[in-house]
């Protein structure tokens, strides 16, 4: 019987040889993709998820939860936990434009993220919330 590795080991493997190579820290990536709140949908959201010394941190650009919303907000979410490719966090107040908003603290978060996609969901202000996203490929 061969001795085969996981593809997750394989995975964490990476992500911990680009830490140590960066020093502990990982660049923010870039990705496109879908974000969700209730029954709400928008399409080619662009986020950053930057991950540093086992926290990220989110940043949704140009976003709204309705259609009726006037103004588009960038959103961040900091202080979501990071084990392998996992992302967790019980509780966080998300800041729009520096601003904190409590209401709209986001519970229960968990996503994974890799190379090429990062995703999530939990729960806001009693909503469902989701991001879906694509790394952008750099221009060379």
């Amino acid at each position: 019987m061969k001795n085969r590795v996981k593809p997750a080991f394989v995975r964490l493997f990476a992500v911990a040889a680009v830490w140590l190579a960066l020093g502990g820290r990982l660049a923010a990536q870039e990705y496109v993709g879908t974000m969700t709140y209730g029954d709400y949908r928008l399409e080619n959201v662009r986020a950053t998820l930057d991950v540093r010394d086992g926290q990220a941190t989110l940043t949704l650009y140009r976003i709204k939860f309705s259609r009726m919303m006037p103004v588009r907000v960038d959103a961040t979410l900091a202080g979501i936990s990071v084990v392998g490719d996992s992302l967790t966090a019980r509780r966080i107040v998300p800041t729009a434009d520096g601003k904190p908003y409590p209401k709209y603290a986001v519970t229960g978060l968990r996503g994974s993220y890799t190379p090429q996609r990062a995703s999530g969901s939990a729960t806001m202000n009693g909503r469902p919330f989701s991001y879906s996203g694509r790394r952008v490929r750099e221009k060379r």
